[in-house]
């Protein structure tokens, strides 16, 4: 199974460089450091491939 889903209420941050406006937002969703997604793909066409495996794609937590 999986938890239900969280009631939810818009919420209003001030684009100022201080994320402490994001504290009260949810859902969150998070997942471990170091466990970043690689890319590495053929591309669509004549563009690509593309391949990044620096690792600055190891996002934490969203909102």
């Amino acid at each position: 199974g999986v938890r239900p889903l969280i009631p939810v209420k818009p919420s209003s941050i001030t684009i100022d460089g201080n994320f402490d406006d994001w504290t009260p937002v949810q859902p969150s969703f998070a997942t471990d450091p170091g466990t970043p997604v690689w890319r590495d793909h053929r591309g669509y066409g004549t563009a690509g491939p593309y391949v990044n495996h620096t690792g600055r794609n190891d996002i934490v937590e969203t909102k």
